[in-house]
């Protein structure tokens, strides 16, 4: 689609070429600077997340909700005026980043292997492991994670909700990709 674009101009066309940048940065900055915060972050999950999106996001303007990978590519569909894809698990962020105020009641999940999963809330970490041992912690006043309230009958309410948000239905191992060291050594 961009073949004949490229040779001419060397940018795709419209709202992608005002896009491509600020996701090459995001990634860039979530890969490599953010651990210069790794002491200001308070778990090694949490990054920052840049959008940068023309007409809808300002200079400067902060979100503080949690958002998780899954929301990157209906993001970018919408912001490119695609259709939603079907077989996404993502939801667009979209109407977040066109009022930041508004209600998000979505969490972030990670998932670690088989069966590891966290969610984050604005104000709490549930993780939930595949030995089936939990934590939770309270972001507002344990920001390092190191009292875990997991085993406290008065918040038993708080990791109730934060477990309908754990995943279903597992999806299959992923074989490791990873060459072995004998291979690594044929590759050139």
């Amino acid at each position: 689609m961009f073949k004949s674009n490229f040779g001419k101009s060397k940018r795709p066309p419209g709202l992608l070429s005002q896009l491509l940048p600020a996701v090459a940065l995001w990634i860039a900055w979530a890969g490599c600077e953010a651990k210069a915060l790794a002491e200001e972050q308070p778990a090694a999950s949490d990054v920052l997340f840049i959008v940068v999106a023309p007409g809808i996001t300002s200079p400067g303007s902060r979100c503080d909700r949690p958002v998780d990978m899954s929301v990157l590519y209906p993001t970018l569909l919408e912001l490119c005026g695609l259709p939603d894809d079907p077989q996404c698990d993502g939801q667009s962020i979209v109407p977040l980043l066109r009022n930041l105020d508004m209600e998000w009641r979505n969490p972030a999940i990670m998932t670690y292997g088989r069966g590891n999963h966290a969610v984050r809330s604005p104000r709490w970490r549930y993780i939930r492991y595949a030995d089936g041992s939990e934590e939770r912690y309270d972001h507002e006043k344990d920001l390092h994670e190191w009292n875990n309230l997991a085993g406290e009958a008065a918040w038993a309410d708080v990791i109730e909700e934060h477990r309908k948000w754990l995943p279903r239905k597992e999806a299959k191992q992923v074989a490791d990709l990873r060459p072995s060291k004998a291979e690594a050594r044929k590759i050139p």
